[in-house]
């Protein structure tokens, strides 16, 4: 992970522009469950990748495998993928997080 984020340190104040039930929405990882992603955008400097290793944090705890790319990154990897034969193996590897987490059965 590019940085150590703890969801509990979130940081929730209004001038950010962050919306506190969004927030907690993202971080009982339904979206997972729903096979969502999530898009950060933003200014520089305003949190986007404490915010996205803090879901990723959450979503190990929850016991899922979490892979952090940059989106430049990522779209160099696809396109090096592509072009030497491997693009199917590498979507299967983005893959494999998202369908092998096992979050905890909530208790009834």
């Amino acid at each position: 992970m590019r940085q150590q984020a703890s969801p509990e340190n979130i940081d929730l104040r209004t001038q950010r522009g962050l919306d506190k039930s969004l927030i907690n929405k993202l971080l009982n990882c339904q979206w997972i469950d729903e096979h969502q992603n999530i898009v950060l955008t933003g200014p520089t400097g305003v949190g986007k990748t404490y915010l996205a290793c803090a879901l990723a944090t959450q979503a190990a705890r929850h016991g899922c495998s979490v892979l952090y790319y940059r989106l430049p990154r990522l779209l160099e990897e696809l396109a090096i993928a592509r072009a030497d034969g491997r693009y199917v193996k590498v979507l299967a590897q983005l893959r494999v997080g998202r369908d092998s987490c096992k979050k905890p059965q909530k208790q009834a």
